[in-house]
């Protein structure tokens, strides 16, 4: 990112004769560019106008919660029920907090207050569903979550939850059909693999059953692809025909070449559409991906960059760190990931991604970002375990890789990233017969990777 870009991160503008409703909106565009602790200063400038003004304490209150300031979220949650007796607004704010604090019953009981009115709101789904998937209302959460499915499909997380309580609901064949999409991609993260090995499992189909559940105990981290386009281009074609000023038409009508594999085409038309509409993100992105797809890692990573300084985001930073990596620019990369979690401290995603980057560069900084995830996720993630094992291996410290590496490999025996995580760290700590079992066996899971 570029050093105005940071300065403007950081800009605390006075607006004369603002008015809240003028702040709490150019926050939410400043949320929305570059990310949560940007958005607060307006937030803060619209309440110093009017210490209750509704929309600003549930855009403040959100924002809080989601950089985990959760006492100060709590505050304002509780002003904008002051200022709105039950609001489902703050109800909903009060409820996200309690869910994440794990008290899911206190969760359902504001949602309830809210007496309806999120019904059909993407996050009133999402968190309604929650609840009844862990009260074990399996069919309730269904149905809440292939709402949200069905009005943003191209949702991962939803769709994994929907598949989830299909399953639970004992309806393997609608899980396989929901979760289908993402496990035939070279990037299915492991739970969803095993949740279609599950899912094949309790059809009675043990070799499909086994093929998903060894990619799951090991994925591959292969490079990730956008999501194909369900109509031929023919028909997107016509859709442009149809709608000519419709950039979403063309959008479609782009990314139905590139998975054709026409690249050529498909980067002439977003080029085009970058020229027509240079402040819109989803044309730099689209480029960028066309390029990506034509190997030009550099070229790609430029167009996304332009793109961050739009819009800001995971999709966006996640795709300009990977550009950075392939071009050999893995201090480009992490300057992306600091800059983002200056903003998003909290982001799961982008930890993780750090995290790689910090092991890449054999920096022992990654310990402390993967005891802060495990800290904060808890001890059931093989893969996290597996990396914290190596990171310490790696700091010749392996008396604290050995625990860790071993619960990895109890949770996942048949993972080669497990196998190999405890095998080197029973070898770096002398015990090098039962190491090298492990490490042979981690070979033989994976004998190419």
């Amino acid at each position: 990112m570029s050093a105005a870009r940071r300065r403007r991160c950081r800009a605390r503008w006075r607006w004369t004769g603002a008015t809240p409703a003028a702040l709490v909106l150019a926050g939410e565009v400043m949320r929305s560019r570059y990310g949560l602790i940007a958005a607060l200063p307006w937030f803060e400038a619209a309440l110093r106008l009017d210490a209750y003004f509704h929309p600003a304490l549930i855009e403040y209150a959100a924002t809080l919660g989601d950089v985990g300031r959760n006492a100060d979220a709590l505050a304002a949650a509780r002003r904008a029920l002051a200022a709105r007796r039950d609001s489902p607004q703050a109800l909903y704010v009060l409820a996200v907090m309690a869910a994440r604090a794990g008290n899911i019953a206190l969760s359902g009981q504001l949602l309830e207050r809210t007496g309806g009115a999120l019904d059909g709101l993407p996050g009133g789904l999402l968190l309604s569903g929650g609840v009844d998937y862990v009260a074990g209302r399996y069919e309730q959460a269904v149905v809440k979550w292939r709402a949200l499915v069905g009005t943003q499909p191209m949702n991962v997380p939803a769709r994994r939850l929907l598949g989830a309580a299909l399953l639970r609901s004992g309806d393997a064949a609608g899980a396989l059909d929901v979760l289908r999409p993402i496990a035939l991609r070279a990037d299915a993260d492991s739970y969803t693999l095993g949740l279609v090995g599950r899912a094949f499992e309790a059809q009675g189909k043990r070799d499909w059953a086994a093929r998903f559940l060894d990619r799951a105990a090991d994925p591959v981290a292969a490079m990730a692809a956008p999501f194909g386009q369900d109509d031929s281009t023919a028909v997107l074609a016509q859709a442009v025909v149809e709608a000519p000023g419709d950039p979403r038409a063309a959008v479609s009508l782009m990314r139905g070449l590139l998975e054709q594999g026409r690249t050529g085409e498909a980067l002439e038309g977003a080029q085009a559409l970058v020229r027509q509409s240079p402040g819109a993100p989803a044309a730099h992105v689209l480029e960028g991906d066309v390029l990506m797809a034509q190997r030009r890692a550099g070229a790609a990573a430029s167009s996304y960059a332009r793109a961050a300084d739009l819009r800001f985001d995971q999709p966006v930073m996640l795709r300009l760190v990977e550009a950075r990596v392939l071009a050999g620019n893995a201090a480009g990369a992490a300057d992306t990931l600091a800059l983002y979690l200056a903003q998003n401290p909290h982001d799961i995603v982008a930890r993780r991604a750090l995290a790689g980057l910090q092991r890449a560069a054999d920096d022992d900084d990654a310990i402390d970002t993967l005891e802060r995830l495990r800290g904060d996720l808890g001890g059931r993630d093989a893969a996290l375990l597996a990396g914290l094992a190596d990171a310490y291996v790696a700091a010749g410290d392996p008396a604290s890789a050995l625990p860790i590496a071993r619960a990895a490999y109890r949770l996942q025996p048949m993972s080669r990233r497990a196998s190999h995580a405890w095998g080197a760290a029973l070898s770096a700590s002398g015990d090098g017969a039962r190491g090298a079992t492990l490490l042979e066996k981690a070979a033989a899971i994976a004998p190419a990777g």
